[in-house]
């Protein structure tokens, strides 16, 4: 049987200074090529346990770590940081603050540079990742100067040109307009497929987690969930004792007593229960909430106006 591409074993760990435990006995096992989505509230601590994945904790972020973090089966205590920066790509919740050069090209090739990688093979790198995250022709433009979207998909760019074996995006979507989210679903999507980049995603979008293979749902630096993600998502109660938004469909139809494992989670699987249980709309009512909804709008851009 193949090793893990990433295993953590009983990871403890609490900050200088606090009492309690950021993580708590947390196991988990990753293999080459799986697409992981971690899930949770509000201190959760799962940034955390992203930056324990490429020795930040406990090398950088002080503190007391037991157990242990295997990445390709070395374990995170025994090399440096940048060593593991080649191995595990991070991209942080607050991505601008991971954007310092003066140009989009000069941002992008500044990884490979650091890992000494030849001029020729850096400028195809470069070229390359910013055709994949549509920033193609930004090459001169200041960091500063691009949206939140771009910027969030530049940082992308500037770890996949390194080319980590594992991408890990800490809530890649917070922040950012419908726009900009679908950017970085249309990246997120293309890298799922690809066999040689393990991709672990901490994501509130439960309706962006239904390609995951797995969901694993992270409570008080304990993990209380690691399932397939259908079942995790149909699992309407967990999510909501976790704080956790679960889908629309879902929820309409736990609240109507189908069962967890029943549930249907897309519109269409909800369109097809509905007709299978001889369900039909009130034309009455729809056209009620419809007006309900002109009006909220019209009352919301009169607001604006004045």
């Amino acid at each position: 049987m193949a090793e893990p591409e990433v295993s953590i074993r009983d990871l403890t760990y609490r900050y200088r200074g606090k009492k309690e435990p950021a993580l708590d006995g947390v196991n988990l096992e990753v293999a080459e090529g799986e697409f992981v989505v971690i899930m949770g509230p509000s201190g959760a601590r799962k940034s955390t346990l992203c930056t324990s994945l490429n020795g930040l904790v406990p090398h950088f972020l002080r503190g007391r770590m037991e157990g242990e973090v295997l990445v390709g089966g070395r374990s995170t205590r025994e090399g440096r940081v940048g060593e593991f920066a080649q191995e595990v790509g991070l991209v942080f919740q607050d991505f601008e603050a991971q954007l310092f050069s003066t140009n989009v090209a000069l941002e992008v090739a500044f990884g490979p540079e650091n890992f000494e990688v030849e001029c020729e093979e850096m400028v195809k790198r470069v070229e390359s990742v910013l055709r994949q995250v549509r920033l193609e022709g930004f090459e001169d433009r200041t960091p500063a100067t691009l949206s939140g979207g771009q910027k969030q998909r530049l940082a992308i760019a500037s770890v996949l040109a390194i080319q980590p074996r594992i991408l890990c995006l800490d809530e890649p979507t917070t922040d950012l307009d419908p726009i900009g989210k679908l950017g970085v679903f249309e990246i997120a999507e293309e890298l799922k497929n690809r066999d040689d980049v393990t991709l672990i995603v901490v994501e509130h979008e439960t309706e962006e987690t239904l390609d995951a293979d797995r969901i694993v749902v992270l409570r008080e630096g304990e993990i209380v969930a690691d399932r397939p993600a259908r079942e995790v998502l149909q699992d309407v109660k967990l999510l909501e004792e976790c704080s956790v938004m679960a889908l629309q469909v879902a929820r309409f139809f736990h609240e109507r007593g189908t069962e967890d494992g029943q549930l249907p989670l897309t519109p269409g699987e909800g369109a097809e229960e509905f007709e299978r249980r001889g369900w039909r709309m009130s034309a009455e009512r729809y056209k009620e909430l419809v007006e309900a909804i002109e009006q909220a709008i019209d009352a919301q851009a009169d607001e604006s106006e004045t």
